[in-house]
Protein backbone atom coordinates (compact mmCIF):
# COMPACT_ATOMS: atom_id res chain seq x y z
CA UNK A 1 0.00 0.00 0.00
CA UNK A 2 1.25 3.48 -0.85
CA UNK A 3 2.24 5.67 2.14
CA UNK A 4 -0.40 8.25 1.16
CA UNK A 5 -3.14 5.61 1.12
CA UNK A 6 -2.41 4.74 4.74
CA UNK A 7 -3.15 8.23 6.01
CA UNK A 8 -6.56 8.51 7.62
CA UNK A 9 -7.12 12.16 6.74
CA UNK A 10 -7.99 12.95 3.18
CA UNK A 11 -7.02 9.59 1.72
CA UNK A 12 -10.13 9.59 -0.46
CA UNK A 13 -9.18 12.96 -1.94
CA UNK A 14 -5.56 12.03 -2.68
CA UNK A 15 -6.42 8.81 -4.51
CA UNK A 16 -9.12 10.25 -6.76
CA UNK A 17 -8.60 10.30 -10.51
CA UNK A 18 -7.26 13.53 -12.00
CA UNK A 19 -10.08 15.90 -12.88
CA UNK A 20 -12.69 14.29 -10.62
CA UNK A 21 -14.36 16.40 -7.93
CA UNK A 22 -13.09 16.06 -4.36
CA UNK A 23 -14.96 13.67 -2.10
CA UNK A 24 -16.12 15.19 1.15
CA UNK A 25 -15.42 13.10 4.24
CA UNK A 26 -19.05 13.45 5.28
CA UNK A 27 -20.30 12.20 1.93
CA UNK A 28 -17.95 9.24 2.12
CA UNK A 29 -19.10 8.41 5.66
CA UNK A 30 -22.75 8.48 4.54
CA UNK A 31 -21.90 6.24 1.58
CA UNK A 32 -20.08 3.76 3.82
CA UNK A 33 -23.03 3.80 6.22
CA UNK A 34 -25.33 2.72 3.39
CA UNK A 35 -22.96 0.05 2.10
CA UNK A 36 -22.46 -1.52 5.51
CA UNK A 37 -26.22 -1.51 6.14
CA UNK A 38 -26.74 -3.48 2.92
CA UNK A 39 -23.94 -5.90 3.74
CA UNK A 40 -25.31 -6.38 7.27
CA UNK A 41 -28.69 -7.36 5.79
CA UNK A 42 -26.96 -9.83 3.46
CA UNK A 43 -24.95 -11.30 6.34
CA UNK A 44 -28.09 -11.76 8.45
CA UNK A 45 -29.88 -13.45 5.55
CA UNK A 46 -26.95 -15.86 5.19
CA UNK A 47 -27.00 -16.55 8.96
CA UNK A 48 -23.57 -14.94 9.39
CA UNK A 49 -24.51 -13.32 12.67
CA UNK A 50 -21.02 -12.41 13.91
CA UNK A 51 -20.22 -10.73 10.61
CA UNK A 52 -23.58 -8.93 10.70
CA UNK A 53 -22.72 -7.64 14.18
CA UNK A 54 -19.37 -6.20 13.07
CA UNK A 55 -20.95 -4.66 9.99
CA UNK A 56 -23.53 -3.00 12.26
CA UNK A 57 -20.71 -1.59 14.40
CA UNK A 58 -19.06 -0.20 11.24
CA UNK A 59 -22.41 1.27 10.14
CA UNK A 60 -22.88 2.96 13.50
CA UNK A 61 -19.35 4.40 13.43
CA UNK A 62 -19.89 5.74 9.91
CA UNK A 63 -23.15 7.34 11.06
CA UNK A 64 -21.45 8.94 14.07
CA UNK A 65 -18.67 10.32 11.87
CA UNK A 66 -21.14 11.69 9.32
CA UNK A 67 -23.09 13.46 12.07
CA UNK A 68 -19.89 14.85 13.63
CA UNK A 69 -18.67 16.16 10.28
CA UNK A 70 -22.08 17.71 9.52
CA UNK A 71 -22.05 19.51 12.89
CA UNK A 72 -18.51 20.80 12.37
CA UNK A 73 -19.55 22.12 8.93
CA UNK A 74 -22.50 23.94 10.52
CA UNK A 75 -25.17 21.84 8.84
Amino acid sequence: MEPQARSRRGAANRRRPIGSPPVLQRDLAVYIEGLTAEMRTMAHAADLNSLAYFLEMARLEASIQAQRLARSAGE
